[in-house]
């Protein structure tokens, strides 16, 4: 005869009882065993296995578990299950074997690839793209002095401090953080990171201590070269020249395979924040104060009234170029996350975001998916961030899911996201790295 008796289920590592809701709503694991979420999200920031069978898991295959505490059982019917749970294992086993079996393969057969051709940090192209029915955190770990994180198809950068006077980015495939590798490139905190616009393998960065590096991620080989300013900013303005923003209102061009100045111009005021190629000949800049335009061509800067007082440009490329995002705030602490397209080479606001005022430079991130506009702003007074699609910005699609994971304990940083396998959205605190993976409809 079934019964119905309330039993608590238990996070196997606190010996709590696992709630329905909130942050330690219970999860299961592929395989098995149940836990806090809390619980196991703070596990697997140290490490990826399961705390009690040591089945490699990744975060993303945790599973929100709703129950409302009745589960009915009978002693027969409990010892029928273990019987097929103990074959079940026995199954498990052996195909755990087998995949290590294809694992020790396919390594071999990557090695065999390698000596053949350069890797390359470029997005696979799948057929389809996996819908998560919930979100979930897939990579979560501290770090001392974050400040910058981007993505390269599967891979993730970001920035932090290793000793003292020692920065440097740490990088690898987002679903492997245990063999995420470290690169020191600067003696002073690293201000802005940049893509290279033909090979994902590249990246410029920029640092107080008055150095831009280039570093390719495979060979890890770095250049770099003083300029004389502490530099805040960089982008690529094409294959062999980056643009980087210093003090004084400092704008200087580098030959990346000379590491020589091709140019250098000033203009009295803040540092330049930000810094955004927008047209074969122009580069768009941001103080703080003012925007502005610089012609390579005429080396000049020239005003932008339409979005002025914009301190922060979004790192991401998007499929229509003509598109950017615009941090701006004033001395009367109002701010505003602008959506702008480009008309006649100028950024045109086309939709104008009312957000919390921020004091730091954090940056923005803007991406386009499923035929919908997406962008994350900061929220720097509630050490949070905001997740809103451009057709309506007025709703923060992050709000319905914000209880379900734990609190950051500083502000944001810097905020990215990318479209890959999933919906990632990547946020870095001073303290911590933390990447969500969202339910969000791709193409």
């Amino acid at each position: 005869m079934l019964n119905s008796q309330e039993l608590p289920m238990m996070c196997s590592l606190c010996k709590r009882p696992a709630t329905t809701t909130g942050e330690h709503q219970a999860c299961a694991l592929s395989c098995g065993h149940i836990f806090g979420y809390s619980c196991i999200i703070n596990y697997f920031s140290l490490n990826p296995d399961c705390p009690f069978c040591n089945t490699p898991i990744r975060q993303r295959e945790i599973r929100m578990l709703f129950f409302d505490n009745h589960i009915p059982f009978s002693e027969d019917v409990l010892k029928s299950e273990h019987q097929k749970l103990r074959l079940k294992e026995d199954d498990y086993q052996v195909l755990i074997k087998e995949k290590a079996q294809l694992e020790k393969q396919l390594a071999q057969l990557r090695d065999d690839l390698a000596a053949r051709y350069q890797p390359t940090y470029e997005k696979s192209q799948r057929k389809t793209i996996r819908v998560l029915n919930q979100p979930s955190i897939v990579l979560n770990r501290p770090i001392n002095e974050g400040n910058r994180v981007l993505f390269i198809g599967d891979y993730i950068v970001y920035t932090e401090c290793f000793s003292d006077q020692v920065f440097g980015i740490t990088y690898g495939d987002i679903d492997d953080p245990q063999n995420f590798q470290r690169l020191s490139l600067h003696t002073m905190q690293i201000r802005d990171m940049s893509v290279h616009p033909s090979s994902t393998s590249i990246i410029s960065t920029v640092s107080i201590d008055k150095t831009v590096s280039i570093v390719d991620l495979i060979s890890q080989r770095v250049s770099r070269v003083d300029m004389g300013v502490p530099l805040w900013s960089c982008c690529w303005f094409d294959d062999s020249t980056v643009i980087v923003g210093g003090d004084r209102g400092t704008i200087i061009g580098v030959n990346v395979n000379t590491m020589q100045k091709t140019f250098e111009k000033s203009e009295p005021g803040p540092p330049i924040f930000s810094l955004k190629t927008i047209t074969p000949t122009t580069v768009l800049t941001a103080n703080g104060r003012h925007t502005q335009i610089f012609d390579l061509n005429q080396q000049k800067f020239f005003p932008v009234e339409a979005a002025a007082n914009s301190v922060l440009f979004n790192d991401e490329k998007l499929t229509n170029m003509q598109q950017l995002l615009i941090m701006t705030r004033t001395r009367e602490k109002d701010a505003h996350a602008l959506f702008c397209k480009l008309q006649n080479g100028a950024p045109w606001p086309a939709v104008s975001i009312k957000i919390p005022y921020f004091s730091g430079l954090i940056k923005p991130s803007l991406v386009e998916t499923g035929g919908q506009i997406y962008v994350a702003l900061p929220m720097e007074d509630e050490n949070d961030f905001s997740f809103r699609m451009i057709s309506n910005p007025q709703v923060d699609l992050f709000m319905k899911w914000r209880n379900r994971f734990p609190k950051l304990s500083k502000p944001p940083s810097d905020l990215a996201m990318i479209v890959n396998d999933d919906f990632l959205l990547a946020v870095v605190t001073k303290d911590m790295i933390r990447v969500y993976a969202l339910p969000i409809e791709t193409d």
